[in-house]
């Protein structure tokens, strides 16, 4: 071994002896594959950007510097469409520490980030973490413990769920959107305010039937021919209903039988036609089809969606156990973004300290300034930052060193902190080749301290500084 990975290996191990929190006996046996971060292969990316709020700008630019930044040094390992250009960034405008990404592309995070965090490492940290679940494609993959994918319909599931997501609730979801759009637009032309709350009232009861139709008579949505919309247009009309749609609601459509209720909303839907012109009517007819059919696949596609996701994770909990089941996803992305932060340069210490951050919070007193006290409503408020649900640590509890994973979305930070000084240990070796021998903390000038100063006039650690 050569004098650069004597020394780099140095700083790993003393990384692992300053932050010994956590017994053997709570860590979950899954491992982390050094160098599979995109081994689930391209990403389903849909998503469309937004426009960023003028009072998010800079800090919109900065993240999407920093993004790049991560990206460019991990080509070798992410997906091939994983791409600043391809991504989608918003600022959320509240003071929850929180950030998300999707494998469509979205990303996402709040101002309240600043907050928490010191330096562009430590955010580099956090949108490691996010990278790492949108190119594992988190929630439609499988994982790939040895147990569990040797269960052939465990992989089927997963593989069914990812068909799902791309070819039904992603295109035929735009397709519904289009339709919807096309059915504003003729409501708005009408310039009859009752016209169009029926017609949103119609739309509306649809949205409800269309689960109890699929469900009870068994239809296949991709035949046009066994459709919801095909059962209103084409049953024969019972005269004995006629006016029967003034009891359409809510509670009728959801515990009335089918039957009558096929011949309220096709009783609602006559009168409609009968306000129409022809001209009216024709383009009616033609959104409603194409809108109802798309909408109908669409929900077809979550129910099985749904379905396939309660078989997925009752054969997670079986072979992982119930806490590992609640939250891999979580456990996988703080390990794999480690290893895109320190491919990127970044001191392995920083990521570390993001994690210490978040399992140190406990009743922050930072100020925000008068212009952003907003709370998470959306009103104005005198309260001080709020924190996102689930990330405290109860420290006291876990005094006697032995911090336990949990079974929430996220484990608790004090094991998820003695989960990367596991995976240091893993992959040392591996991290010595790819460590910067100067790792980074700072590298977009004094841009992050200028977006904190300009957002908050006290951050987590000034905070703690004042309460000593």
């Amino acid at each position: 071994m050569d004098s650069r990975n004597r020394i780099i290996l140095s700083v790993l191990v003393s990384l692992l002896t300053s932050c010994r929190t956590m017994s053997n006996d709570s860590r979950s046996d899954m491992k982390h594959t050094f160098g599979s971060i995109g081994d689930a292969g391209e990403l389903p990316i849909s998503c469309e950007n937004s426009a960023v709020d003028p009072e998010d700008q800079d800090y919109h630019a900065y993240l999407t510097d920093l993004l790049k930044f991560l990206i460019d040094a991990n080509k070798d390992v992410l997906p091939a469409n994983l791409k600043i250009e391809n991504l989608c960034l918003s600022i959320e405008p509240n003071y929850k520490t929180n950030a998300s990404a999707s494998p469509t592309g979205e990303i996402s995070a709040t101002r309240g980030l600043l907050w928490l965090l010191d330096n562009d490492a430590q955010v580099a940290a956090a949108l490691a973490h996010e990278l790492s679940h949108a190119a594992s494609i988190h929630g439609l993959a499988p994982n790939q413990d040895q147990a569990l994918v040797k269960i052939t319909e465990y992989v089927q599931a997963c593989n069914r769920m990812r068909e799902i997501f791309v070819e039904v609730l992603i295109k035929e979801e735009k397709s519904y959107k289009s339709a919807l759009r096309s059915l504003i637009e003729f409501s708005d032309s009408l310039k009859n305010k009752d016209l169009e709350n029926r017609l949103g009232i119609y739309w509306g009861v649809y949205k409800l039937l269309i689960p109890r139709v699929l469900e009870t008579y068994g239809l296949d949505p991709s035949k046009t021919n066994q459709s919801t919309y095909t059962l209103i247009t084409e049953t024969p009309f019972d005269p004995a209903f006629k006016g029967s749609s003034s009891r359409l609601n809510r509670m009728t459509v959801l515990s009335s039988k089918i039957g009558e209720v096929v011949m309220m909303v096709q009783d609602y839907r006559l009168s409609l036609l009968e306000s129409f012109t022809p001209e009216m009517r024709r383009t009616f007819e033609s959104i409603e089809k194409s809108g109802i059919q798309h909408l109908e696949r669409v929900t077809s596609g979550n129910l099985e969606f749904k379905q396939l996701s309660l078989v997925r994770r009752n054969y997670e909990k079986g072979t992982l156990g119930e806490e590992v089941a609640a939250n891999w996803t979580e456990q996988a992305a703080d390990e794999k973004g480690l290893e895109l932060f320190i491919r990127a340069g970044f001191d392995p210490a920083e990521y570390l300290q993001m994690i210490k951050s978040i399992r140190d919070l406990d009743t922050p007193n930072g100020t925000v300034p008068v212009q952003y006290q907003i709370d998470l409503a959306g009103a104005f408020s005198s309260s001080n930052i709020e924190i996102a649900n689930g990330l405290t640590c109860n420290l006291q509890e876990h005094a006697n060193d032995n911090c336990e994973r949990g079974d929430d979305k996220h484990p608790r930070p004090c094991w998820r902190l003695a989960n990367i000084e596991r995976e240091i240990e893993l992959h040392k070796k591996e991290y010595a080749t790819i460590m910067s021998e100067k790792p980074l903390k700072n590298i977009l000038n004094d841009r992050f301290n200028k977006l904190q100063k300009r957002y908050f006039t006290k951050t987590l650690r000034e905070s703690k500084a004042t309460k000593k």
